[in-house]
C-alpha cells in the first residue's frame, strides 16, 4: 500500500481515523527511507474525497447535510402533522428515522410508489415529496445523493478517474463502493480491496 501510495494511487478509507493512521504509516516510512520531502499521498475517507470531489466541480455550496437537513425534516412533518394525530409525534426523533429511511432508499435506489402503503408509510412518503420538492427549489444536494452525482461526474469526464485505487477498511460492500469500483474500472482504472495492517500497540 505505502509503495502504491508513493506511486499516486488513491487510497480511500472507512473513516477519517483509519486515513490519518495510514498517512503517518506513510510518512514514517518515507523518513525511515532517508528522505526529507515528499509529495502528500491521496489518502482519504471516502466521505471526505466526496465532498473533495463536489467542491472541484464548484458545487459544494449545494450539499445539504448534518443538523440543517434534520431540520427540513422537521419542518416538512411539523407542516404535514399540524392538526392530526400525526402532531403527537416526537418530531425531532421522528425527523432523523426518515431521514435515515430516505437516505436508504437512495442508495438502494429503490422507490415506494405504486407499492401499497400503510398510513405511517403514506405519511412517511408525503414527507419525503416535500423534502425533495424543498431541495429541488432551492437547488440543494441531499449527502444520500453525492455518490450518484460524483460517480456521474466521473464518467462523463467532468471529473478526473484514480487510475489505480485501493479500498481499505471497509466491512460491509453496498451499492456506493460497487458504483465506485464499477465506474473507475469501465474507464480503465484498476481498483483493489485491501484489509488495512492493525495499527501497532505499545511495546510490540
Amino acid at each position: 500500500m505505502i509503495k502504491a501510495a508513493d506511486s499516486g494511487a488513491l487510497i480511500l478509507t472507512s473513516n477519517k481515523r483509519l486515513a490519518r493512521h495510514l498517512r503517518t504509516v506513510f510518512d514514517n516510512e518515507m523518513l525511515q527511507q532517508g528522505k526529507t520531502a515528499w509529495t502528500t499521498p491521496q489518502i482519504v475517507s471516502l466521505d471526505g474525497w466526496l465532498r473533495k470531489s463536489l467542491a472541484e466541480l464548484g458545487e459544494d455550496w449545494r450539499l445539504l447535510d448534518g443538523f440543517p437537513a434534520v431540520r427540513l425534516w422537521e419542518q416538512v412533518i411539523e407542516a404535514d402533522s399540524s392538526g392530526s394525530d400525526l402532531e403527537l409525534l416526537q418530531v425531532s426523533a421522528t425527523a432523523r428515522k426518515a431521514r435515515e429511511a430516505h437516505q436508504l432508499l437512495i442508495e438502494y435506489r429503490c422507490q415506494l410508489s405504486g407499492l401499497p402503503l400503510t398510513a405511517d408509510q403514506q405519511a412517511f412518503q408525503r414527507w419525503r415529496t416535500s423534502y425533495q420538492e424543498a431541495c429541488r427549489q432551492q437547488h440543494w444536494l441531499d449527502s444520500a445523493e453525492l455518490p450518484g452525482l460524483v460517480l456521474r461526474a466521473i464518467e462523463d469526464r467532468r471529473l478526473p478517474f484514480p487510475k489505480q485505487l485501493l479500498l481499505t477498511g471497509f466491512d460491509q460492500w453496498g451499492p456506493t463502493l460497487e458504483g465506485l469500483q464499477r465506474t473507475v474500472e469501465g474507464q480503465g482504472g484498476l481498483v483493489e480491496v485491501i484489509a488495512p495492517s492493525p495499527p501497532a500497540t505499545a511495546g510490540a
